[in-house]
């Protein structure tokens, strides 16, 4: 559970600080920045159990695409937050995971849990945003 605490928080604070570097920096320095600082953790953590088997792969071409669609991704959200608020953002983002997660149940490929999960979380998610939205309205 902790892990689960410790991931969202990490991913709230580098949607939150990605949006505010932008202010200051181009989003394509901001990418790399995150990507560099999270390679280097990666390194730091892996390398001495691993040695050079952390740079091995068995499918180098789908690593690469993988990364690539990573980083695409990642700078059509970042660039995205420049025009909406956070909040929406991720909201948003979170209901592509269910759409994506329904699809993959329809087509049989998982079983209904994660489906049920993201569900969860959606509501969740909606939920707080509209009480932050009415706490800002009301006075």
């Amino acid at each position: 559970m902790s892990l689960i605490l410790v991931s969202c928080l990490t991913l709230a604070s580098h949607d939150g600080l990605s949006k505010y570097l932008t202010q200051l920096y181009p989003v394509f320095l901001v990418i790399w920045a995150r990507y560099m600082a999270q390679t280097a953790l990666m390194l730091t953590l892996f390398t001495p159990r691993m040695g050079r088997r952390v740079f091995h792969t068995l499918r180098p071409k789908l690593q690469i695409c993988r990364g690539l669609s990573l980083v695409s991704v990642s700078m059509l959200f970042i660039s995205g937050l420049s025009y909406i608020p956070l909040a929406e953002a991720t909201a948003q983002s979170r209901r592509d995971g269910l759409r994506i997660a329904r699809l993959r149940l329809d087509n049989g490929v998982t079983s209904a849990l994660p489906y049920r999960q993201a569900e969860t979380l959606l509501t969740q998610a909606e939920q707080q945003l509209a009480s932050e939205q009415l706490a800002l309205i009301a006075p």
